[in-house]
């Protein structure tokens, strides 16, 4: 029998009250549906498949896809944005090279 492995999956959250539940749990959870959903990523941390680590606002750079950034930060990321699409297109490039040369 061989055993799986699986990675951790990292979580980055800003709110360290969100952190504290799911790695420690407690609190007072007024609905059933709070309590099963913290309950589940208590579980995953706890079985290892889950780490949930605390990254300041500045530090969360897909922020810029769930909110409006002024011109002086957007600009930053957008320079991110197109230096990862820039990497994605030159190894799509270098797969299609690469089939190309099998044929």
């Amino acid at each position: 029998m061989t055993k799986k492995t699986t990675k951790t999956l990292v979580i980055f959250q800003d709110c360290n009250a969100v952190v504290t539940l799911v790695t420690k749990g407690g609190g007072k959870l007024r609905t059933k549906h709070l309590r099963a959903r913290m309950n589940l990523g208590k579980e995953a941390v706890d079985e290892g498949r889950l780490k949930v680590i605390y990254q300041s606002v500045e530090g969360m750079e897909a922020d810029g896809f769930s909110k409006p950034y002024d011109p002086a930060k957007h600009a930053p990321f957008a320079a991110l944005i197109q230096e990862e699409k820039d990497k994605a297109s030159q190894q799509v490039g270098a797969i299609i090279w690469f089939a190309k040369r099998q044929d």
